[in-house]
């Protein structure tokens, strides 16, 4: 993949728009082991692939500070700016670490212009909204803040912890759902609670409710079912620990 030819005079116009994406770059576990020894930080989820193995992720994963450091990287071998004399990296305003990058993985940037200003001493000062993508993962946009990431591992554990029968949970439950909420359904919740084993189940649908359910009188209705539920508990506690009279 060539690198784009731009102007940073050019890039005025293009504030809000992906201007460019890198190439792909592997991260093998030899460079995920210098950056140990670079930074010091010898945890063993990155230098240690025999003890990894038995940990959540499989094996070994990139530090997420190296898969920061490889913007640089990324973003030089996406663009060209044919005016540009020198650069200076001012910061970051905001990082998150939202998927980890196993050893022997895929990542690339995407790069969107987030804010283009006019600097003293015929300079700009551009700020770049960047998402390091890593092969094999689709981040799915949200409405409630960072994209959030579906691997293929997901997928394949959903797949192996599909929920088809009853469901124990031996304690009370309390549901509340919101009729309005756009990302799970309320007829759904009619479904998981049919398949809930006990008679102590109680659904609460709130008409004008959505996902978050944030609203002032929304979280006072939460306060009251949390309240409920408490109570029951330490009524119960209070029968289990009378002895009989004798």
């Amino acid at each position: 993949m060539s690198k784009t030819n731009l102007s940073l005079r050019s890039l005025e116009t293009r504030v809000g728009e992906e201007v460019g994406v890198s190439p792909w770059v592997e991260i093998p576990q030899e460079r995920i082991d210098l950056f140990a020894k670079a930074t010091e930080d010898y945890q063993w989820i990155h230098v240690d692939p025999q003890k990894a193995k038995d940990s959540p992720f499989g094996g070994t994963i990139a530090h997420g500070f190296l898969t920061l450091s490889m913007l640089p990287k990324l973003s030089e071998s996406t663009f060209e700016f044919s005016d540009r004399r020198m650069g200076v990296n001012y910061g970051l305003n905001k990082v998150r670490f939202t998927a980890p990058v196993p050893a022997g993985a895929k990542i690339r940037g995407r790069f969107v212009l987030a804010k283009y200003e006019k600097i003293d001493g015929n300079g700009v000062q551009t700020t770049w909204s960047a998402t390091i993508e890593r092969e094999g993962v689709f981040h799915a946009p949200s409405l409630y803040g960072d994209p959030y990431p579906i691997t293929k591992r997901l997928i394949e554990e959903g797949r192996n912890h599909l929920i088809g029968q009853s469901i124990q949970v031996g304690a009370p439950v309390r549901i509340l759902q919101g009729m309005r909420d756009p990302d799970v359904p309320w007829l759904h919740v009619l479904e998981l609670v049919d398949l809930i084993a006990g008679n102590d189940v109680e659904l609460t649908l709130v008409k004008d409710a959505e996902h978050r359910m944030s609203e002032p009188h929304d979280l006072r209705r939460l306060e009251r079912a949390v309240a409920a539920l408490i109570e029951t508990a330490q009524v119960s506690l209070g029968k289990s620990d009378a002895s009989p009279s004798r």
